[in-house]
């Protein structure tokens, strides 16, 4: 009892330096409906170009007038969750004019701007915020919510959910400062085609997403069909609503014409310094020359160097490997196609010097499981990003007991990575291919291991290389 009555005046004296949880940014729906005729009507939390820039640039919110009579606004504020507050002044009402009371007064049935203009006492956020406004003697009129995983919409304004007042609020169809909103309407679903997206470079390596093909981001078209296809007027747009036509300028090759099961690269081509497609999460959708949509494909992330495929639950993630203008290579979980006695067994992601040789740089482990001597020449490595190294003598560590590219039975040998391709550290694939062309076992990981640490095969084969104890 008195260790117990002791650790409870432990806990009350340490109570007011506890620090509380706001509960309301792990919910949704902090707005709440507005209880007076002027209420919040529109906001640009996350505009194209500097939050606080001047008007008619920066972020903005607007006002409405429902009611029947003209109403002064003068000295109204708007306060977010920081409880950071903008006043309805002269540097916030767009319009305003000294000694003219009519430009601080919104008249029955009008819209106001109140503009950030520049002030550095006051912001939107643009992933979770709520904003309040209150009249002149402080009393809350209305307040406004949005909550977004990544961010608001670029460029894009949010106005109140017509579902609910207290919902947070959505994206509208476009920005209408000072007049009537532009409502969002729901998307008409797709009207497929045979013209499919099949596999997308939205962050290139060792190029920059800007660069000129064969660099910079692209992605890949396919006639699924039996018929020929004219790619006149086809075009994509991202979430963003930056438009790639397929064009001289992007469809790479001369035709204008897709044959029947064949596959075509549409390439950023250096038309945006830094590219156009989001390494983290981005929309792509396919529109017919009339503009309908086709085919709409998102993802969340991306690895550098590595192409993005549909997989098996329609989720858009990692191919095995790049494979521009060609039929996608099967899933990871179904590249192997082949068996062997070679096996991989341990790998060293990241050296004391990765590409240099060793002792001190990258290194993958074979091991010869059968009961014979084998041959390693005509083999090769290759990695998630297609990067290619010869199994030979100059890859392979010198081993006096086992020349050339010679692995005796039940031994192992080592293949170095120095010349000119690297392990990545925090993800990867890798697979062997033996002189035939068919993969026949392979390695990936998923996360930064540390260094000088290698990983080994997983007790389940399906899941990523863990770390062993120790290198061996």
């Amino acid at each position: 009892m008195i260790s117990r009555a002791l650790f409870l005046s432990f806990i009350l004296v340490l109570c007011p330096y506890v620090s509380v949880v706001d509960v309301a940014e792990a919910t949704s729906g902090r707005a709440i409906a507005c209880n007076g005729s002027v209420c919040l009507n529109e906001a640009l939390p996350n505009p194209n170009g500097l939050d606080a820039d001047v008007w008619p640039n920066g972020e903005w919110m607007e006002i409405y007038n429902s009611g029947s009579t003209d109403i002064d606004v003068l000295n109204w504020r708007l306060v977010n969750k920081a409880s950071k507050y903008l006043t309805f002044d002269s540097s916030s009402i767009v319009g305003f004019e000294a000694g003219n009371s009519s430009t601080w007064t919104i008249s029955a049935g009008d819209y106001m701007v109140i503009s950030r203009n520049g002030s550095s006492n006051f912001y939107l956020t643009n992933t979770f915020d709520y904003i309040t406004m209150e009249d002149s003697s402080g009393t809350v009129l209305d307040q406004a919510s949005w909550n977004f995983s990544t961010s608001a919409p670029s460029g894009l304004s949010l106005e109140e959910d017509p579902a609910g007042a207290t919902n947070d609020w959505i994206g509208t169809n476009s920005t209408t400062p000072g007049a009537i909103n532009d409502p969002a309407v729901a998307p008409l679903p797709p009207v497929p085609s045979d013209l499919k997206i099949s596999e997308v470079m939205a962050n290139p390596w060792p190029s920059f997403d800007g660069d000129s093909w064969p660099g910079g981001e692209w992605f890949e078209i396919w006639n699924s069909g039996q018929s020929d296809i004219n790619l006149t007027g086809w075009s994509a747009v991202d979430a963003n609503g930056n438009t790639i036509p397929f064009n001289e300028s992007h469809l790479v090759g001369s035709s204008m014409i897709i044959a029947s099961d064949e596959y075509r690269v549409i390439a950023v081509n250096a038309s945006s310094s830094y590219g156009v497609l989001n390494n983290n999460a981005e929309t792509l959708d396919l529109l017919w020359p009339n503009g309908s949509v086709a085919q709409s494909i998102s993802w969340s992330g991306t690895e550098p160097g590595f192409s993005m495929v549909e997989q098996m639950d329609l989720s858009w993630s990692h191919a095995s490997y790049p494979s521009p203008e060609a039929v996608n290579p099967p899933h990871w979980d179904m590249i192997v196609n082949g068996s062997s006695i070679i096996k991989i067994t341990e790998v060293l992601v990241n050296s004391t010097i990765d590409g240099a040789p060793l002792p001190d740089g990258e290194w993958l482990e074979l091991h010869n499981t059968g009961n014979s001597d084998f041959d390693l020449m005509g083999w090769m490595l290759m990695d998630g990003m297609g990067n290619v190294t010869q199994i030979d003598m100059l890859s392979l560590e010198t081993n006096m007991s086992q020349p050339g590219t010679m692995i005796s039975a039940d031994g192992r040998r080592l293949v170095q990575f120095f010349t000119g391709t690297e392990l990545w550290n925090d993800y990867n694939h890798v697979m062997l291919i033996d002189q035939f062309g068919s993969v026949v076992h392979k390695s990936w990981w998923d996360n930064f291991p540390g260094q000088n640490v290698s990983l080994i095969e997983s007790q389940n084969p399906m899941a990523a290389w863990t770390p062993a104890s120790w290198p061996t």
